[in-house]
């Protein structure tokens, strides 16, 4: 599973290199492809523009990639049947004030729900503490702006138990569990801003994939 995620991060850090102004979406998930293939793995990503980084599953209308554009590529591969499942969210070009300051709201969001899972709350605890980070900056409550779950577990399956989500009575790091954490929020009008990694929580505490 480690391979898978490293695999991924290299793929997406050579496309972002590789971004130009015009690209389309679909454009850029070739290269995503292009790059597992140099690899000998199969796998691909979702990939978002501008405005469209704001709906949860995109759109079938074409984008094409602008100065000052977000770019949000979610996707992933399979090393020996072990999946990845990571999203980065850049800018193309000089970010505007405002995605600068969301994206470390977010960040700030994400330790603080890593220190819950640290200390073997349960899941959902986990959850909370994610949602009271983004609730304190502003961004909240419940699922105003933050409108998903904060994450899953992941292995063989792209999405397992433990579930991060409210409510959720299952303890995080109960063994060695490795889930994907992605807080986040969205602006429906035109942003949506996510730090979305993969983790493991041995009993040593998380690590990041």
């Amino acid at each position: 599973m480690r391979l898978a995620c490293e695999a991924t991060c290299d793929v997406f850090r050579a496309v972002f290199a590789s971004l130009k102004e015009g690209m389309s979406q679909d454009e850029i998930g070739q290269l995503v492809e292009a790059g597992f293939s140099k690899m000998g793995l199969h796998g691909g990503a979702l990939v978002l523009l501008g405005a469209s980084a704001a709906l949860p599953h995109g759109t079938v209308q074409q984008q094409r990639l602008r100065e000052g554009d977000v770019v949000l590529i979610d996707g992933g591969c399979a090393v020996d049947s072990y999946q990845s499942d990571v999203t980065r969210t850049g800018v193309f070009g000089k970010p505007s004030e405002k995605v600068a300051r969301v994206y470390g709201i977010v960040r700030k969001a994400q330790d603080t729900a890593l220190d819950a899972a640290r200390k073997g709350k349960s899941s959902g605890t986990v959850d909370d503490a994610a949602r009271r980070s983004l609730r304190d900056a502003g961004y909240g409550p419940g699922y105003k702006f933050f409108t998903h779950r904060l994450g899953h577990g992941i292995g063989l399956d792209g999405h397992e138990h433990p579930y991060l989500v409210p409510g959720s009575k299952d303890r995080a790091g109960a063994g060695n569990d490795v889930f994907r954490m992605s807080p986040g929020f969205t602006f429906r009008e035109n942003l949506d801003c996510g730090a979305r990694t993969t983790w493991s929580l041995p009993r040593t505490g998380p690590r990041g994939f």
